[in-house]
């Protein structure tokens, strides 16, 4: 956290809030017995997170869906 900052109490509560619901909605429901399963399921839970989770303060869109209908994707054009 920074606290030098004037918004502290903002600064990580994007990331606060992913944590909690990783802690929550996957690590303590399943058995990871090394480090490299760890991994694979918080890689795992990322994806989901962004792709497939709803979010609330998001209206029950995901976070891809918004940043797709912000940001379309264009075809790139190469010069000859």
């Amino acid at each position: 956290m920074h606290f030098d900052s004037v918004n502290r109490a903002f600064d990580t509560i994007i990331v606060k809030r992913f944590w909690k619901s990783l802690k929550y909605e996957d690590i303590s429901f399943k058995d990871y017995y090394t480090l490299a399963e760890l991994k694979l399921g918080v890689l795992q839970y990322s994806i989901f997170y962004k792709s497939e989770r709803f979010h609330q303060p998001l209206d029950y869109e995901t976070p891809d869906s918004i940043y797709a209908s912000r940001f379309p994707v264009r075809k790139l054009e190469i010069a000859s």
